[in-house]
């Protein structure tokens, strides 16, 4: 049975519904029950009757794997690759440098970073420390900023630690030091492969949970301010996935020491005013006060007694910068930590790859191989419009993305929806791509995990239906139904494209009267 949607806000994948139903839903769900309907005539009419105990495979766990589940991520260096298992990256290209950094030279105002990383298992790589030159408030001159990018980190939602202060406790989530990446530089070079290649300024990191906040996945140790940095964007060129960040310093104690004379004193005053300030006329339109505070002492004459003394009180005065005399600024409290931001986001470029897994036939470990139909062209039964592999221990599903051979937006997530991803997006290519499937283009396959995962059961996949009035649904296998996704070992291979899993099996129909009938035996 499959599950429809009115309408889905496709960004988060967040399923939502309204109080007042429209025609147009009426018409999405018009729309897929035919399709339902029609599938399941197709279905049948081609392998025969379905057992009404065939569970399509979603009752058996086929995974062989004795890995103990992964508490954290971890940063591994380049002698420990082929260990891990996974494929070498490719090194960046004097192209590819000029390419990105071309990109990241825009200045964009005010820009907050929105994009998020679609791998749980990746490669960092060095592609540019930047040489552009600041000025910090004291006029001091900082050449190269990114020397002063000290200590790249990741935030990772696995890794956990206690604290003492103010009181003893667990804190679930925290930052790791990505390996080697320190004064917005990594020269670290592996020859990890066997042939004397080197790969250069990379390390690999795996089973990294993100932060749910895309502001918040990287930060930089700032060595002018001693604190942590976050002012980075995310951009996507060309498939690929590249960090930049913008220098900036902020030192939260310092103050601008302004000069006044006011119109009814003869004597300069000093004031401290909390930030910096370039300028007297930027602090006026800002709106900045300073209240000048004078003990004021008053002769008063008691009428009784005809006996006179000081009244002494404080009398308070509050101006706002620039106004009621003249101003200047004289100097500047930490000025030597305060570096204006330019909102170019090229002091430090890295890049973000997918980490692929290599062949290791005296290691395999077989896993849950979840094939699909997305329900856009019915009756091919290639069952290869997404295919991937899940190893679940304990509560985290291992998922290895491996075809794509759908043309329509397709989406796998948890049973908690609170993450999601496309496989298009996850492969680099334009949806309308078809991937590993003997038509379109070929790519390495693409791990990342879910989290409170118990079953295979648990793994979710939605489809937007781009021909039929882009409605939203479940790709489904209900018992005794015709299944639009099937649960197999992950050494059964998937069907070519527009090539029926009956021709590639042809035991397939037996498996779907009988469910004891294995088809790939």
């Amino acid at each position: 049975m499959i599950k429809y949607f009115s309408y889905a806000v496709l960004a988060a994948l967040v399923m939502v519904s309204c109080n007042q139903i429209s025609d147009d839903d009426i018409e999405i769900v018009k729309v897929q029950k035919q399709l339902s309907s029609d599938y399941k005539e197709s279905f049948e009419e081609t392998f025969g009757e379905i057992d009404p105990e065939q569970a399509w495979g979603f009752d058996v766990d086929y995974s062989a794997s004795t890995r103990l589940a992964l508490t954290r991520g971890y940063s591994v260096n380049g002698n420990q690759w082929p260990l891990e298992g996974f494929v070498a990256p490719t090194n960046i290209t004097a192209d590819e440098v000029e390419k990105v950094k071309a990109e990241f030279a825009k200045k964009r105002v005010n820009y907050k970073n929105t994009l998020a990383i679609p791998y749980s298992d990746f490669y960092v790589q060095q592609v540019y420390k930047g040489d552009s030159a600041y000025y910090n408030a004291d006029g001091g001159y900082i050449n190269p900023a990114s020397d002063h990018m000290d200590h790249l980190d990741i935030y990772d939602g696995n890794y956990t630690y206690q604290e003492w202060y103010p009181e003893i406790r667990v804190v679930e989530g925290g930052y790791m030091h990505i390996n080697n990446f320190n004064n917005g530089n990594n020269t670290t070079v592996y020859y990890q492969d066997g042939t004397g290649n080197p790969f250069i300024g990379t390390t690999l990191l795996m089973n990294i949970k993100h932060h749910e906040s895309p502001d918040s996945l990287f930060r930089y140790h700032n060595t002018e301010d001693s604190k942590y940095h976050y002012e980075y964007i995310i951009l996507k060129i060309d498939g690929d996935y590249y960090v930049g960040f913008d220098f900036y310093a902020n030192d939260d104690d310092a103050q601008t020491c302004f000069r006044v004379r006011r119109s009814d004193k003869n004597a300069d005053e000093v004031v401290y005013v909390d930030g910096i300030w370039k300028s007297v006329e930027e602090a006026y339109e800002a709106g900045v006060e300073v209240t000048f505070t004078e003990t004021v002492y008053e002769w008063v004459v008691d009428s009784t007694t005809w006996q006179g003394h000081n009244n002494i009180y404080d009398k308070k005065t509050t101006l706002v910068v620039g106004t009621g005399g003249t101003w200047s600024i004289d100097n500047y409290v930490h000025g030597n930590m305060w570096v204006e931001r330019d909102w170019v986001f090229d002091d430090w470029i890295i890049k973000i790859a997918g980490a692929a897994e290599g062949d290791d036939d005296d290691d395999e470990v077989v896993a849950n191989r979840i094939m699909c139909e997305d329900l856009g062209s019915i009756g091919d039964f290639d069952f290869n419009d997404v295919v991937f592999d899940v190893v679940i221990t304990g509560g985290t599903a291992k998922v290895t993305l491996q075809a794509a051979g759908g043309t329509m937006p397709i989406y796998i997530m948890g049973k908690t929806f609170d993450k999601s991803y496309e496989a298009h997006e996850l492969f680099g290519v334009d949806v309308k791509t078809m991937v590993n499937t003997g038509s379109g283009v070929s790519k390495n396959p693409v791990t990342f995990y879910l989290y409170n995962v118990d079953s295979v059961d648990d793994i979710q996949v939605y489809v937007t239906n781009t021909k039929q009035n882009n409605a939203t649904y479940e790709v489904g296998a209900e018992k005794g139904e015709a299944p639009q996704k099937i649960n197999v070992p992950s050494t059964v291979d998937w069907p070519k494209e527009r090539v029926s899993i009956e021709t590639t099996y042809p035991k397939f129909s037996d498996w779907v009267s009988d469910h004891t009938q294995l088809f790939w035996e």
